[in-house]
């Protein structure tokens, strides 16, 4: 019983994660605001903050965005309707390297499961 809550629990704590991806394309950085692979961020402000001034966009039905490269953003802020919030900095090389790791959604259940069951086993053994 105790597994099936823990599993619970670590699929509801990562399903309510707001998640930035950006990619650059030649002259634009794609923007992709997503809780999960499957759930996208529809219609999330965003707000650009450059080195001179601050724009606000929304991201279209799919979760994303195009910004011109020319803009040079600094930091991209995605804001969802009910709260959720997450800030990506950018730096040049950042933009131009564009090296994020993804993990598929099993395997982050997956290594918070082991975690869990680690603590837990770990307290056991400490216990004796």
């Amino acid at each position: 019983m105790k597994f099936i809550i823990l599993f619970i629990l670590a699929v509801h704590l990562n399903a309510h994660s707001l998640q930035i991806l950006s990619v650059k394309d030649e002259e634009f950085l794609n923007v992709k605001v997503y809780f999960t692979q499957d759930i996208v961020c529809q219609e999330c402000e965003v707000k650009i903050i450059t080195q001179n001034e601050t724009l606000t966009y929304k991201t279209d039905k799919k979760g994303k965005l195009k910004i011109p490269l020319h803009l040079n953003p600094i930091k991209i802020i995605a804001t969802e309707k009910l709260g959720h919030k997450k800030i990506l900095n950018l730096s040049k090389e950042k933009i131009a390297q564009n090296t994020q790791i993804k993990l598929p959604f099993w395997l982050k259940i997956f290594i918070g499961l082991f975690i869990i069951l680690s603590f837990f086993l770990g307290l056991r053994w400490a216990k004796k």
